[in-house]
């Protein structure tokens, strides 16, 4: 089966579509930690975020070189340089320095090899706060009629 090929609006969209639907179910999940581990809230928030910076990204028109956070951290800066005064928000360094140790937990790119730990509560609970404040800078850079559509 072949898929429609998405217009670059409909793109950016639905990854931020898919930030809010990641997002939303790790904050539900926090009060489920029968079925939802700090390992499956970890990688829901990462994925939220990973969508909400790819989206605004690719509104931008600006993609990192990877998809690590420091990556995509460093993606942001760029368009943020690119774009001038002409953004409404500006990455601040604290959540910067958020995204970017979220990196810690799963070492990927390692060239000793792949590694991760599992967070704590208090780290799952700090992710939580961090995808909401990246979800305020992301939506302060996209027009006005996406932060109510695709929800």
């Amino acid at each position: 089966m072949i898929l429609p090929r998405l217009t670059p609006k409909e793109s950016w969209m639905e990854f931020i579509a898919e930030g809010r639907q990641f997002h939303k179910t790790a904050l539900g999940g926090i009060n489920r930690p029968e079925v939802f581990t700090p390992e499956i809230l970890y990688n829901l928030f990462a994925m939220a975020m990973e969508k909400y910076i790819m989206g605004l990204l690719m509104f931008r028109k600006n993609l990192p070189d990877n998809h690590t956070f420091q990556d995509l951290v460093d993606g942001l800066r760029r368009m943020e340089a690119q774009a001038g005064e002409a953004l409404v928000a500006s990455l601040d360094e604290e959540l910067a320095g958020e995204l970017q140790a979220l990196d810690a937990f799963q070492e990927i790119c390692s060239v000793e090899g792949y590694a991760r730990r599992a967070p704590n509560e208090e780290e799952i609970l700090k992710m939580s706060r961090t995808c909401t404040k990246l979800r305020e800078y992301v939506e302060a850079g996209l027009p006005r009629e996406s932060a109510t559509c695709a929800t």
